[in-house]
């Protein structure tokens, strides 16, 4: 049985208040319902940014998944390598993620992948990118890394009038970039 990946974006969860919403999060993607199918449970959580956590949450979120009993196995996504030093667990494992300007040759897959989520997502039917968008992205540096390449995608689905993506459809920021 395929037990689903889900992820969750530790950056969200970085002020204080947010440590119990984190929690239910957490809850909520690895307890399956009463109405959900096995394949759908979670059997991978992919907890991204975990660096940008405050030192004790960290600990905390690092503690419960070395302590969790069961198949669940959490992957550990660390954008700046440096900055944090994961201890060893074996119910969790440390990935290290390229930057997007580092593996612009993934881009085309990357960049399918988020389209065809997005189009889901919001009910659309945008099925490619045009050349010139393409290669635009392709020399973009992305100072934001993956988040922004997330948002710029999204809006960008949200703004399109037909099913195919131009430079006309990515936000208005980014055109004074290329201007």
């Amino acid at each position: 049985n395929r037990k689903n990946l889900k992820a969750i974006d530790l950056s969200a969860f970085r002020r204080e208040n947010f440590e119990s919403h984190f929690w239910s999060a957490v809850q909520e993607a690895i307890s399956p319902s009463g109405t959900m199918a096995l394949e759908e449970q979670c059997g991978t959580l992919y907890l991204e940014n975990i660096e940008k956590l405050d030192e004790n949450f960290r600990a905390s979120v690092l503690e419960y998944f070395k302590t969790k009993k069961g198949a669940l196995l959490a992957v550990i996504g660390v954008h700046e390598k440096a900055a944090i030093d994961l201890p060893a667990a074996k119910n969790y494992s440390q990935l290290e993620l390229p930057a997007v300007r580092e593996r612009k040759e993934d881009l085309p897959q990357l960049l399918a992948g988020y389209l065809k989520r997005f189009s889901f997502k919001h009910g659309r039917t945008v099925e490619a990118i045009s050349g010139d968008l393409l290669q635009f992205l392709m020399l973009y540096d992305y100072p934001g890394n993956y988040r922004e390449l997330e948002c710029l995608l999204e809006e960008a689905v949200l703004g399109s009038k037909s099913n195919c993506l131009d430079l006309r459809d990515i936000p208005l920021e980014i055109h004074a970039i290329i201007s």
